[in-house]
């Protein structure tokens, strides 16, 4: 495999060669100044309009938040893949039901065929698995504990869905690979001590292990991912490549853009003769992304921006305007008042009308700031499988 620049997903990627690709991840950000804990924000919106506008405004969101308009600049702007963070829900079910959901598939096998016809490569992460990974709100954690670790059956269904997904795509040529588990078992949390790191360390790399071969039961072709721990950063949890299609990925936010800020991962990809991938990175300003990606494409590592959009930022390539009294709900949220049904409604209307990208605000300095310099993106998708 050979990729040219990712959007929400990676940045330059050489499979068999050296990671090098260039992308975004496609995340969405409904409610970012409360706790982004999905199950909640569904009880929000049911809470304000009732289930059946909240049907309503769920099948709208799911429909027009990320489109082939989206895949489609994403492209023109000279970006080679896309990331997608899953949801386990959408694709399997919830506590005891291990059926799989084909409206899940259906959304991802719309969003591969799209990133297909314009030239885009797919990297699918599992950012919310069966109980949770991560213990924190990026993972749905109802209890803010990475449950999957704890639970025999999360374990079972995790293997289950990673199977089922690398055998409905296994001869899928638009996907590059599979990103096992996102930002798995932190030891550090809300500021303190993080108990399931010491609790389930021991069995990190064993479960991994046990995912892929899985995967290679049904799916020889694809390069399978994994995170460090802490927020995919200790590899101290991490051993040798068990499978020749494989890279190791770690995340950079909020620290220096200088060599010795990633010497460690360098060393260990020499150690262990593998590529490396940066699944996600960004959320500081357009001259701190500037510099850690020229960084990571002077080192031949990949990167995947996090995120293509977003209510109300400056630091993405593109921004959610929030509509007018969108402060009522986010006030809400924090003990403030209910507004009314009619009027959240009309909120909620206004805010699904605002995700499109054609209503979204483009920030030039931002994607002039993530794309590399001219001649560095010379690798054609026609020559990449």
């Amino acid at each position: 495999w050979k990729t040219k620049a990712t959007a929400g997903v990676s940045h330059w990627l050489f499979i068999g060669q050296l990671a090098a690709s260039a992308g975004f991840v496609v995340y969405s950000y409904l409610l970012e100044n409360w706790v982004f804990v999905v199950s909640n924000v569904f009880l929000l919106i049911t809470a304000l309009v009732g289930e059946a506008k909240a049907k309503e405004f769920w099948k709208e969101y799911l429909d027009n938040y990320f489109t082939e308009a989206d895949i489609k600049r994403i492209a023109e702007l000279g970006f080679n893949s896309v990331r997608i963070p899953i949801h386990y829900k959408y694709f399997i079910g919830e506590g005891g039901d291990d059926a799989f959901k084909p409206a899940g598939f259906a959304m991802l096998d719309q969003m591969i065929q799209w990133c297909g016809k314009h030239g885009l490569y797919v990297i699918v992460d599992l950012h919310a698995a069966p109980g949770g990974q991560t213990g924190h709100n990026i993972d749905d954690s109802a209890q803010d504990v990475a449950e999957m670790y704890a639970d025999a059956h999360n374990q079972d269904k995790t293997v289950k869905l990673w199977r089922e997904i690398a055998r409905r795509y296994a001869n899928e040529r638009t996907v590059v690979g599979w990103d096992l588990l996102n930002e798995p078992l932190p030891y550090w949390k809300n500021n303190k001590d993080c108990p399931d790191y010491k609790l389930y360390k021991n069995g990190f790399f064993a479960f991994y292990k046990r995912v892929a071969a899985a995967i290679r039961e049904v799916d020889p072709n694809h390069i399978i991912i994994l995170e460090g721990a802490n927020w995919a950063n200790d590899w101290s949890v991490l051993e040798k490549p068990f499978d020749p299609n494989m890279i190791y990925s770690f995340h950079k936010y909020w620290d220096k853009t200088d060599q010795a800020s990633i010497q460690k991962y360098l060393d260990k990809r020499s150690d262990w003769g593998m590529p490396l991938w940066v699944g996600e990175t960004g959320e500081n300003s357009a001259e701190w992304s500037r510099e850690a990606l020229r960084l990571l494409e002077k080192n031949n590592i990949g990167w995947a921006f996090w995120t293509w959009k977003k209510l109300g930022s400056n630091n993405n390539p593109y921004s959610i305007t929030a509509p007018e009294d969108w402060k009522k709900i986010v006030d809400y949220t924090k003990g403030g008042a209910k507004p009314a049904p009619e009027e959240a409604d009309r909120i909620l209307k206004a805010y699904l009308k605002n995700i499109k990208l054609e209503n979204c605000i483009s920030h030039d300095n931002v994607n002039q700031a993530l794309l590399p310099p001219a001649g560095m993106l010379n690798s054609s998708l026609s020559s990449a499988k």
